[in-house]
C-alpha cells in the first residue's frame, strides 16, 4: 500500500454511524466517535494478567488537530499537545486499564464524596485490582485522604506529596 493510499483510507475511516448514536450519549460522552475502538482496546488490556505492583500516571496521546475539544497542553510532557490519558500500568509500562480525560465529572462514577481529580482517577483505576496490591503515583494524585481509602481496599500505596497536601495538625 502506497502512503497516498494509507492517507486516502484514513481520511474516510468511520468508526461509528452518527445517525445510530442517540443525541444524548453525544453530549454526554465527547469521545462518541472513537468510543467503539478505544472500549475494544480496553477490553484488550482488562484480559492482560496484573502483578502485586501497578503504577497509575497520566500520558500524553499526540494529537494536534483542531477537531477535538478534549485537547490538552501539558507543556513539561515530550508530547505536550494532545488528548489526556490516565493509565493503570504494569512494571514494564504494558497498559492494564485507561480512561481517556474528559473531565472530573466523568471519573468520579459511583464514588459519592467530594473527591479530588487525582482520588477519582486513582479510585477509578484500582477498581480492576486484586487485593495487596501496590500502587505507586506521583503528587499529581496524592492525598493522605486517598491512602487512607487504598488501605480500606487493603491496597498500598507509595507516592510523592506536595507540601501543601499534607493536613496542618
Amino acid at each position: 500500500m502506497t502512503r497516498d493510499q494509507y492517507f486516502l483510507i484514513r481520511k474516510h475511516l468511520k468508526v461509528v454511524e452518527d445517525n445510530l448514536v442517540p443525541r444524548s450519549a453525544r453530549t454526554e460522552d465527547k469521545f462518541w466517535k472513537i468510543r467503539p475502538i478505544a472500549q475494544r482496546v480496553r477490553e484488550g488490556c482488562l484480559t492482560l494478567p496484573r502483578g502485586s505492583k501497578l503504577a497509575v500516571d497520566e500520558q500524553m496521546i499526540p494529537f494536534t488537530g483542531s477537531a477535538c475539544v478534549m485537547k490538552q497542553f501539558v507543556p513539561n510532557k515530550p508530547n505536550p499537545e494532545g488528548l489526556k490519558n490516565l493509565v493503570l500500568a504494569a512494571p514494564n509500562g504494558l497498559v492494564l486499564d485507561f480512561a481517556l480525560y474528559q473531565g472530573k465529572e466523568h471519573l468520579v462514577g459511583s464514588h459519592s464524596e467530594e473527591l479530588k481529580l487525582g482520588e477519582c482517577v486513582v479510585l477509578r483505576l484500582s477498581e480492576i485490582v486484586n487485593e495487596n496490591t501496590h500502587l505507586f503515583f506521583d503528587r499529581y494524585f496524592t492525598t493522605i485522604h486517598l491512602l487512607d481509602m487504598l488501605r480500606e481496599r487493603n491496597l498500598g500505596g507509595t507516592e510523592t506529596i506536595m507540601a501543601n497536601r499534607i493536613p496542618k495538625i
